[in-house]
């Protein structure tokens, strides 16, 4: 998000009554921890950077998470990786820093390191990982692969509906009809009307090419939701289903709110034509 109402970005200046400008203190601070970050990660940090690295060690998993996001919006993927990791290494299994982690590896275009990453936290059977895992091979075309991750997530932990939500998406991105209709069933008899059963009529829908029941139930899942993720890709699936009805506009105003939820989100940036 830009750091002032103008759109000059991190480095836009501010003036007051007299026209003389004034500092983005914000925007110093961010550059500042930028060039910060590259000097330790380069070995050539100086006694700042020791003062620095000594207040880090008292960071906690959110100041991780905010100090990646923040790197993430500078445009600086490699170095939100690198605190995510740092993060990870103290809460492996947190769901949120895994999401992030992935999302700043395909910025990063590091999805390679990625899958190594949760794949070797799935196998030891951590839920998060395996749904992390499945993303990872989505993104990079392994549609098959991402649906088996996701089946072993829910499978491993039936109750969890951030891995039931993964199921839908892997099926439906490998356009396994068949299974998406079995899985629906289950969810309508087990949490119907559950988000993740409105979710799962969407993607349905989508597939069968009924765009107009795809927009109703992603407008009825988003009445539902207010998790980040989830609104994100109802807004992706709305966005997407409005374009093929022709609603351009209307596809444009879901898919920049997803990008809002998630900057920089290349599948919504291509869609968007930027």
């Amino acid at each position: 998000m830009q750091a002032t109402t103008n759109h000059g970005g991190l480095l836009a200046q501010q003036h007051d009554d007299s026209g003389e400008p004034q500092r983005d203190l914000r925007a110093e601070f961010v550059l500042s921890l930028l060039s910060k970050r590259r000097e330790a990660i380069a070995g050539r940090a100086g006694s700042g950077i020791a003062a620095a690295s000594r207040a880090m060690a008292f960071a906690t998993l959110d100041d991780w998470r905010h100090r990646a996001a923040m790197e993430s919006a500078a445009d600086a993927p490699e170095l939100a990786l690198a605190d995510l990791r740092i993060g990870l290494a103290a809460s492996p299994d947190d769901p949120v820093l895994l999401a992030d982690y992935v999302r700043a590896a395909a910025a990063a275009n590091r999805l390679d390191e990625a899958e190594a990453f949760v794949r070797g936290d799935a196998e030891r059977g951590s839920v998060p990982a395996m749904i992390q895992l499945s993303v990872v091979l989505g993104a990079r075309g392994r549609l098959d692969d991402a649906a088996q991750a996701a089946q072993r997530a829910a499978a491993t932990d039936p109750a969890s509906e951030p891995a039931l939500e993964q199921l839908v998406t892997a099926l439906a991105d490998a356009t396994n009809q068949p299974a998406l209709e079995q899985l629906n069933g289950l969810l309508a008899s087990a949490a119907p009307e559950s988000p993740v059963e409105v979710y799962g009529r969407a993607r349905l829908a989508y597939l069968r090419n009924d765009f107009t029941a795809t927009v109703a139930e992603t407008e009825r899942l988003l009445l539902m939701e207010a998790r980040p993720d989830a609104r994100r890709r109802a807004l992706n699936l709305r966005g997407s289903a409005a374009a093929a009805l022709g609603d351009l506009d209307g596809a444009r105003r879901a898919l920049e709110e997803s990008l809002a939820l998630a900057p920089r989100d290349p599948t919504v940036l291509a869609n968007l034509g930027e």
